[in-house]
């Protein structure tokens, strides 16, 4: 695989996770695996929609499924996922407190 193979997958992967209810999903299952139903009730949003997100990220490999009795659960396919949208948030955060600060100093010289 070359260097622009990678460079699409990359930007494919971006694409996948640019929804923020799939941003939500990560954040929800990172820690623990949990079931379809589970995921919804704590979003608030409808087993169908939570379904939809869940098969797009399963089909890109960004999380797998296990059984238990009648309940499929669903967990990252690896560690990494969340703490590349850990990070990515913490510099988004780091920027809106730089935002934050550059206000109130206009502010305080008005």
């Amino acid at each position: 695989m070359d260097a622009k193979e990678i460079y699409k997958r990359h930007a494919a992967f971006c694409q996948l996770m640019s929804n923020p209810k799939r941003l939500e999903i990560i954040f929800l299952i990172g820690k623990e695996a949990m079931c379809v139903d589970e995921i919804a009730k704590k979003m608030d949003v409808r087993v169908a929609n939570v379904s939809q997100h869940l098969a797009l990220m399963r089909d890109k490999n960004v999380v797998s499924t296990s059984r238990e009795g009648t309940k499929v659960y669903y967990r990252l396919t690896s560690p990494k996922l969340l703490e590349a949208c850990t990070l990515i948030r913490e510099i988004m955060l780091d920027q809106a407190k730089e935002e934050l600060a550059a206000l109130l100093d206009a502010d305080s010289c008005q």
